[in-house]
């Protein structure tokens, strides 16, 4: 359902029929939301609600758990239980993909597959449409470079959740942390793939984690349905 807050209520203006959604994630500029159903994705209008064939995007063949729109909202990245990480284009004809030594109008335009693997969240580098930051449920993080394998590195626990600030200069990669043991936090990693620090946020695993357009909030969400909101401070601070 879509809503508008009227003083103290909520007023229901329009309503999409969609079933067993486990995804919704708002471009940056909030004209448009990207909503996954089972393995497809349908981008809305946010003002109209409109959504038309060529905002439908189907290749995944099983849940979709994640989606991350690329800084200009001319785009984004999908990951899924079938194994798949997608980088999908809302305007294909308008980029090109580089297959093999050949440019090729196609959407998405890149893939990475990884046999028996479930993705559960993945997060584009800043300026970047071709590099992937994804994870699973096997204690790594994995960075995706034009749908090619770059780089894993061990975080010791699953993640369900990766956000990317900017920390000065320097990227910060914040890891929600999905353990069924443990409480839910979230874990501070450098661009050198060094955890400096984790802050424990919730009782029970973390569910959801976002940052602020400006990079002074933090905000989370776990199993124990408590919101954390978390000031980020020293942000200059090596």
């Amino acid at each position: 359902r879509m809503l508008n807050l009227f003083k103290d209520e909520l007023k229901e203006y329009s309503s999409i029929n969609i079933k067993s959604c486990r995804e919704i994630r708002f471009s940056h500029g909030g004209a448009m939301f990207a909503v996954a159903h089972l393995g497809q994705i349908n981008v809305y209008k946010f003002y109209t609600g409109e959504n038309t064939p060529e905002l439908c995007f189907k290749r995944h063949i099983s849940t979709v758990r994640c989606i991350n729109w690329y800084d200009d909202d001319s785009g984004f990245t999908s990951g899924g239980w079938d194994g798949y990480v997608y980088s999908w284009n809302l305007n294909p004809g308008a980029n090109l993909a580089v297959v093999g030594d050949k440019e090729k109008l196609e959407n998405p335009q890149y893939q990475h597959f990884a046999k028996n693997y479930q993705f559960n969240a993945v997060c584009n580098q800043h300026g970047s449409k071709t590099r992937v930051y994804a994870s699973g449920m096997d204690k790594n993080i994995k960075v995706i470079d034009k749908g090619n394998l770059w780089l894993t590195f061990e975080v010791g626990v699953n993640v369900s959740q990766l956000v990317l600030m900017n920390h000065s200069s320097k990227p910060i990669l914040l890891a929600g942390v999905n353990e069924n043991d443990r409480p839910g936090s979230s874990m501070i990693i450098n661009e050198a793939f060094q955890r400096i620090a984790e802050v424990q946020a919730h009782s029970a695993p973390l569910e959801r984690l976002r940052v602020s357009p400006d990079n002074k909030f933090v905000y989370s969400t776990g199993q124990d349905y408590v919101v954390g909101i978390f000031e980020v401070v020293g942000k200059d601070k090596p």
